[in-house]
């Protein structure tokens, strides 16, 4: 029978006497993860990376509450299947590897951002791996996914009088590639609809420019800017919209309410779109298409 005398927070306890790794300053865990959330990756690259440097997440947790009865109980952003991403699952054994970890490392480039003390720590080649499915048995219960919530939005949709599809082709994608795709994919259902609604969920890849070679004491290069990947997908997909004989609004929100560094939790792009046109064209390098106006919603 699991022990009662243990609580939770001896086995965050247990966490931070890891013997693998050491407490980080708040300015190194910071640039971390800035420069994961920078780079271009998937969340559930962004995830793999965190495991494996995490004394609680990837499993971790479980792992140092031996002892102690849990249930996790998810509310799920991430595709089915794949739960261990939800908040870096530490209740949960990890899918990915160390092995998967270091390529992804590579293939952004990452290590030269990253503070002198991550390097060496990533650099260890004895990097231990995170807790698999035969080290310990993880109790779960799904409360709701992220399937729910767009089925939800779509008989929504449906009681408006629109005919609603829900398309999640483009999770993990650039958010330009995703933008083209979604747009396109509305038109198209436009051709045979007069009111269509099209809901997508999962995330956008986004990857931002670096702002100078300096590291602000950090060892990590810093970058401008406040918003996230949902108000950078409305602003990209505004610059895309064309004139069409119907009224069209794009909406992407985070379904935790926040948006990257800001306050929002997205935004709406309608008509018109010159600001956003203006935005992109000064600041990102990109040029518009024609004004017009357009109706998506991505969560």
């Amino acid at each position: 029978m699991p022990s009662a005398s243990f609580s939770s927070a001896e086995a965050l306890r247990r966490c931070s006497n890891c013997r693998w790794i050491r407490p980080s300053p708040l300015k190194t865990r910071s640039a971390f993860t800035a420069s994961l959330v920078h780079s271009g990756a998937s969340i559930a690259e962004i995830n793999c990376v965190r495991k494996h440097f995490s004394a609680i997440k990837g499993g971790r947790l479980a792992m140092h509450a031996e002892g102690i009865l849990s249930y996790s109980l998810l509310i799920s952003d991430v595709p089915l299947g794949h739960l261990d991403a939800l908040a870096s699952g530490p209740t949960l054994p990890d899918t990915s590897t160390v092995e998967q970890c270091r390529e992804i490392l590579a293939r952004y480039d990452l290590m030269k951002r990253f503070p002198a003390s991550l390097r060496r720590f990533f650099g260890n080649p004895d990097l231990p791996e995170t807790p698999k499915a035969h080290q310990f048995s993880a109790r779960s219960l799904t409360l709701i996914t992220s399937d729910d919530l767009a089925e939800a939005t779509q008989r929504r949709a449906e009681n408006l009088g629109f005919y609603a599809v829900i398309d999640n082709s483009c999770d993990d994608w650039d958010y330009r590639r995703a933008a083209v795709y979604l747009l396109e994919r509305l038109r198209s259902l436009r051709r045979d609809h007069a009111r269509v609604c099209l809901i997508s969920s999962g995330e956008v890849t986004v990857e931002l420019p670096e702002r100078s070679p300096e590291t602000n004491g950090t060892g990590a290069s810093h970058r401008l800017g406040i918003g996230g990947r949902n108000q950078h997908f409305a602003l990209y997909a505004a610059t895309l919209l064309q004139s069409s004989p119907g009224s069209t609004v794009v909406l992407s929100a985070g379904t935790d309410g926040i948006d990257g560094n800001s306050i929002a939790a997205g935004a709406v792009v309608g008509e018109p779109n010159s600001f956003a046109e203006q935005r992109f064209g000064q600041h990102r390098g990109l040029r518009a298409s024609t004004s017009g106006r357009t109706c998506l919603a991505t969560l």
